[in-house]
Order: C-alpha cells, then structure tokens, then sequence
C-alpha cells in the first residue's frame, strides 16, 4: 500500500501523511522563541 497525503493523495514517503507542498499550505509555521523574552519581568 502506498502512503498519500491526507490533503491531495499524492505520493508522500514511507511513514509521512502530508506531502511538502500541502505542509507548506496547510501546517503553520512555528517559530521557535526564546523563553526568557516571553516570560514576565517585575
């Protein structure tokens, strides 16, 4: 059996569900951030 994203049914490799395209398309991007920036200073 072929694996194929979840999203168009093209052709993804063994063990992925989303092909590059439709994850550049679909997934948000999450950036990484610093965690000494995000918490609060009194």
């Amino acid at each position: 059996m072929d694996d194929r994203c979840i999203f168009c049914g093209a052709l993804v490799p063994e063990g992925s569900m989303i092909c590059p395209q439709c994850e550049l398309k679909y997934m948000p991007v999450v950036e990484e951030t610093d965690d000494e920036e995000t918490e609060e200073k009194d």
